[in-house]
């Protein structure tokens, strides 16, 4: 892979579901690819998508929901020291508000 154009402080994450599962494949400059599997099936995403628009659409999507998506998807990918993020959602996950994850339930990830 030509990483030429990412910084160190960009990590590369695209996410793929499985019959079974999400894995999500993390790539920083310099570094080999890793994968994680996520506790987290298609039918369970596609709801959780569902319930997030609705949340949006009644405007009662708080930073605290955020936290829980960010626990969820992002959290457990180990992205220290990023600052960056380029996100390839797979199905569902191309409906969820990724800038609106919170890593501290205090502030979105797009304040960041």
């Amino acid at each position: 892979m030509d990483d030429s154009s990412l910084d160190p402080e960009t990590a590369v994450i695209s996410y793929s579901f499985t019959s079974k599962s999400l894995i999500a494949f993390v790539y920083r400059k310099g570094e080999k690819l890793k994968s994680y599997k996520l506790n987290l099936t298609l039918a369970e995403s596609d709801q959780l998508t569902k319930e997030t628009h609705q949340k949006i659409k009644k405007f009662v999507f708080y930073r605290q929901n955020g936290k829980i998506l960010y626990d969820l998807l992002l959290q457990p990918l180990k992205l220290d020291g990023i600052k960056n993020l380029i996100i390839v959602p797979d199905k569902s996950l191309w409906k969820m508000p990724f800038q609106a994850f919170s890593a501290d339930g205090k502030s979105y990830l797009i304040e960041k």
